[in-house]
């Protein structure tokens, strides 16, 4: 299985905490790597850095230093939660790894101007993907996906999981 005992997930803390949440079966997702390789080491600590360098409120510092000491940090994420796309994407590496790395934002700006409905860099990267509605799926998801293909040897357009594997 992919994701536990459920087809969707939050993933918080440095991804190891998972909270089920309703499956994105109304998407299609078209995942792009472009071949570069990130240290995740790297990215947590570039961003652990710059993290100390910025304003941040209460609630942000209270997330980002405990995740910098390898600590763990709660959050009131409970039961079947929908997600809200694009509003709950969020990925607080992607910032400092598209800083160094600008083909992810390339990546990103390319999929949300070619009709993604949400676009986010996955993990520490490099990997972007992006969700496409299902009713667009002929026409958006597919020609990113020939378009992109044409440029890097990784590209996929899959389903998501919409229900418990066994």
């Amino acid at each position: 299985m992919f994701v536990y005992d459920f087809p969707a997930a939050f993933a918080t803390g440095r991804g190891e905490r998972l909270v089920p949440a309703s499956p994105l079966s109304d998407y299609k997702i078209l995942l792009v790597n472009p071949g570069i390789l990130v240290s995740t080491k790297w990215a947590y600590e570039t961003f652990s850095s710059a993290a100390e360098k910025i304003a941040l409120t209460a609630n942000q510092k209270a997330f980002i230093l405990p995740c910098s000491k390898n600590s763990r940090q709660k959050f009131p994420l409970e039961g079947d939660q929908k997600l809200r796309i694009p509003d709950d994407l969020k990925n607080d590496l992607e910032q400092v790894t598209a800083e160094r790395y600008p083909v992810i934002q390339e990546l990103k700006d390319y999929l949300l101007s070619n009709g993604a409905a949400g676009a986010m860099m996955s993990g520490s990267g490099s990997t972007v993907f992006g969700l496409f509605h299902r009713e667009a799926e002929g026409t958006a998801a597919e020609q990113c996906h020939r378009l992109l293909q044409q440029k890097y040897d990784q590209v996929y357009l899959i389903s998501p999981l919409t229900e418990k594997t066994k």
